[in-house]
């Protein structure tokens, strides 16, 4: 006798594939067999991207602290009026490089847990180097020819550096490639 092939049989079958999805990234567990490695091996991708993810919310809350950047106080203050604040550039240069390195391989570590490429990872490794090597020297560029009122260039600019702004549009756009996609 011949399975019966339906509406209810596609339903049955689409929910079972997506709770071993969900439920196992590498589809070892959820209908099948439980295979140990596999657990472990997500729990240590959990665990890196958790600790990511706390990295990134650690360089955000400690950012007075750990980096120089005059900017900081000057976008809390009175900035659409003011001029800039004195900054030392070469020391300003090196934190903002450092900032951007420490986001930048967090990030790396975040996409690397999610999708599991060396294809992605080594794009995104380009396009980090690629998004400093031309924002930099813009916002060097709007920082020396600042004119008060004039925020919103430097402001952005300066944002895209120094918060993971790149991980936010690269995790949806990377999701929806899929995995049918060749990267």
């Amino acid at each position: 006798m011949r399975a019966r092939v339906g509406p209810q049989s596609y339903m049955i079958w689409f929910f079972q594939g997506s709770f071993m999805v969900r439920f196992s990234c590498s589809g070892s567990f959820g209908f099948g067999s439980i295979n140990l490695k596999s657990i472990l091996m997500d729990s240590r991708r959990f665990t890196a991207l958790g600790f990511s993810i706390f990295g990134l919310f650690a360089v955000r809350f400690f950012e007075s602290d750990l980096f120089y950047d005059p900017l900081i106080d000057f976008f809390k203050g009175g900035y659409q009026s003011e001029s800039l604040p004195k900054i030392n550039e070469l020391s300003w240069g090196f934190n903002l490089l450092g900032r951007y390195l420490l986001n930048a391989i967090l990030s790396l570590i975040i996409l690397n847990t999610i999708f599991q490429k060396k294809t992605i990872i080594q794009f995104s490794v380009i396009l980090y180097g690629a998004i400093f090597l031309v924002f930099l020297p813009l916002l060097v560029v709007l920082i020396h020819y600042y004119v008060p009122g004039e925020y919103r260039g430097l402001f952005y600019v300066r944002r895209f550096l120094i918060h993971p702004v790149l991980l936010l549009l690269l995790i949806p756009s990377f999701y929806m490639l899929g995995p049918k996609k060749n990267i």
